[in-house]
């Protein structure tokens, strides 16, 4: 009746690397969407958080919760640093503070953002990304990404 339980992703973040900046957040929908289908991953650690900058490869669509890749026009980022966290969402900058436990639970309090208006591609993806970090209730690095998992297992 029911599939096995397994955690819905709200967000899905690669690493930027200097030589793979440009090529990072390519169009490729079913490889974004995808990610963490074949590696059911670990939980992620301080270290493997706070290593790199973190790029948006999709994000759950408020309307639908189904994955949707990034806007081809500026994608978010995030960089964590102690129990600090920092970003863009693509078009508004964005800062505030998460927890992180040893299991890989995650929590991030209330976001300070910048107030610059977004045409409606990257409102979508800014309301989507900041509602994939409010629901975040698990992190893990699956296929050289790191996921944000709710609380839901469906």
């Amino acid at each position: 009746m029911t599939s096995p339980a397994r955690p819905r992703a709200v967000l899905v973040l690669v690493a930027v690397l200097a030589l793979m900046a440009a090529a990072c957040g390519g169009d490729d929908d079913d490889q974004s969407a995808s990610a963490g289908t074949e590696d059911a991953g670990v939980p992620a650690t301080a270290d493997a958080l706070e290593a790199t900058t973190w790029q948006l490869t999709s994000y759950a669509d408020n309307k639908t919760g189904d994955l949707t890749a990034p806007s081809g026009q500026s994608v978010g980022t995030r960089k964590f640093d102690g129990t600090q966290i920092a970003g863009s969402t693509g078009c508004n900058q964005y800062s505030g503070s998460y927890t992180l436990g040893a299991d890989g639970a995650i929590s991030f309090g209330a976001m300070a953002t910048t107030q610059m208006a977004c045409n409606a591609d990257l409102t979508a993806q800014e309301q989507g990304y900041l509602a994939g970090l409010s629901a975040a209730r698990q992190a893990v690095i699956a296929d050289k990404a790191l996921q944000l998992l709710n609380e839901k297992h469906d």
